[in-house]
């Protein structure tokens, strides 16, 4: 699935490059390769239906960083 930075952006506070964001998802719970500077492509496996949309990629960010959504 392709995950736009700009949209998670609206939803919670980012401030690391595309790189970095690829790389704690991939650490904690989502596969993730950075396309360019503003897209990831993230593999959703079939147990995190949760993270099918912007909003629950922002919210599995959120539990990673322990930071209030917007």
């Amino acid at each position: 699935m392709k995950v736009s930075i700009s949209w998670l952006k609206d939803f919670i506070d980012i401030k690391e490059s595309a790189e970095q964001l690829a790389e704690l998802l991939s650490l904690h719970s989502l596969e993730t390769e950075v396309i360019d500077q503003d897209t990831l492509e993230v593999e959703v496996t079939p147990n995190r239906g949760d993270c099918l949309s912007h909003l629950g990629i922002a919210r599995e960010l959120k539990a990673i960083y322990a930071n209030k959504c917007k």
